[in-house]
């Protein structure tokens, strides 16, 4: 990966956690990221599909 597109994704992905911080449910494009803080766990859905990414 490019250096400059590793530095987009971290931007990105600063704003998506800073953006969870406020809100536990955001739209990001076609999908929406959603922070299930009882469970320690972020949900992805995009096109009927979910991945599920463990803080812990």
């Amino acid at each position: 990966m490019m250096n400059q597109q590793k530095e987009c994704l971290k931007t990105l992905t600063d704003d998506v956690f800073y953006a969870l911080g406020s809100n536990s449910q955001i739209s990001l494009g076609q999908g929406a990221i959603t922070y299930e803080k009882s469970k320690h766990r972020i949900k992805i859905e995009v096109d009927n599909i979910i991945n599920v990414v463990s803080l812990i």
